[in-house]
């Protein structure tokens, strides 16, 4: 608790903020105010995947052509490259490529349209960009798009540069708009998830705070209450009932989620930036 107490300067208590401990009294009790600070997290979350799906729903309207659409088919390219120069060297090898393919989902109907009359030029280019495709053809696709031979590591290495990769693009030398529009939306859900994390990770200690101090009892004449509510009596039917809830939540909150991001950075640390 000391630890957390370092942590005073991300503080909140709606209920206080609000005034609604004037308006129900003792209904919001230290028990209740630990639900408002477990709402704000879900807030946050499901704020920001609704502000995401809205983002993405004006994407997917953009038409080639416009304005905006040239805009964000720039930023969308070089994110998508950056995304898959693993190794973070100026240029996309054979490998790297291919994780370019996967990367945007090229065969992935439900982004390249719905139209019936489109099936079979979608049907084309979604084997031309096969994610699957052998060798030979992925480096006659390179190749296409303007990559060259360079000297790695005293070996030759077929390489597309950023801006030979930017310049195909922007010359239409990829066909179709869809892959543009799903690489935008990857980089707009990856800023989502970042500022999402951030938020989650902010309000993660003076969250957790709560939780253990429901379980921070104070002596009182040989009766035990809580530090924080001194209307509530530990160890009592009111205290034991609403512990299993904080148990849980604080498994889930305070353990569990900081131990999924942590399974996640090393699963991904080879690609992380």
């Amino acid at each position: 608790l000391d630890f957390l107490d370092n942590f005073s300067f991300v503080e909140f208590d709606m209920v206080g903020l609000l005034g609604l401990k004037c308006v129900g009294g003792d209904f919001w009790d230290f028990r209740m105010r630990i639900v408002v600070a477990c709402c704000i997290p879900v807030t946050m979350t499901v704020t920001l995947l609704i502000m995401h799906k809205v983002h993405s729903s004006k994407l997917l309207k953009l038409k080639r052509g416009d304005e905006k659409f040239n805009e964000i088919r720039d930023r969308a390219v070089i994110h998508l490259y950056d995304q898959v120069d693993v190794d973070q060297d100026g240029g996309i090898d054979p490998h790297e490529f291919r994780l370019l393919l996967q990367q945007v989902n090229f065969e992935d109907s439900r982004i390249i349209g719905g139209a019936s009359k489109n099936r079979k030029r979608r049907g084309s280019m979604s084997q031309r960009f096969n994610s699957k495709m052998t060798e030979k053809q992925l480096l006659v696709e390179m190749k296409r798009l303007g990559a060259t031979d360079v000297i790695r590591n005293h070996r030759t290495v077929l390489e597309l540069t950023k801006s030979k990769f930017v310049t195909a693009a922007q010359t239409g030398k990829l066909p179709g708009h869809s892959w543009i529009v799903n690489s935008e939306i990857n980089r707009v859900w990856a800023e989502y998830m970042a500022l999402l994390l951030t938020l989650l990770f902010l309000v993660h200690a003076p969250i957790s705070q709560r939780f253990l101090f429901y379980f921070a009892c104070h002596e009182v004449g040989g009766r035990h209450f809580l530090r924080q509510d001194y209307s509530i009596e530990c160890f009592k039917t009111l205290h034991d009932d609403f512990s299993f809830i904080v148990v849980t939540l604080m498994v889930s909150f305070t353990f569990l989620f900081p131990t999924i991001i942590l399974i996640q950075l090393c699963k991904r640390r080879k690609f992380l930036r």
